[in-house]
């Protein structure tokens, strides 16, 4: 989670806002099934135990700043998207991890 301390230390560091448009790139089928781009990004940040961090190890829960997501984050009562990272360089199966929770504030996502 982001605190107002995170949130001025991130401006301090002139780190950029996330980019959320992707999320609106979709198309759906007559059934109401979406579909998204694939989205590709950059991890701007890594923050765990209310600090941020240059590296996490495997198993441990963190978030992650990206440059832009696709994701909807929870905010004005309706839930928060759930799906997948993939590291680019690596097979698909040994680096999916699943996302379980986006939090959306002051325009960083985490």
């Amino acid at each position: 989670m982001l605190d107002i301390y995170a949130i001025e230390e991130l401006r301090n560091k002139q780190v950029p806002t996330t980019d959320d448009s992707p999320k609106y790139r979709y198309s759906s089928d007559q059934n109401g099934n979406y579909e998204f781009q694939q989205a590709s990004a950059t991890v701007l940040a890594l923050r765990r135990d209310r600090t941020f961090c240059d590296q996490v190890t495997t198993g441990q829960e963190c978030g992650v700043l990206l440059d832009q997501t696709s994701f909807y984050a929870e905010q004005g009562g309706q839930t928060f998207d759930e799906g997948y990272m993939l590291r680019e360089d690596d097979n698909a199966e040994d680096v999916r991890t699943h996302t379980h929770r986006l939090v959306l504030l002051s325009s960083f996502s985490v």
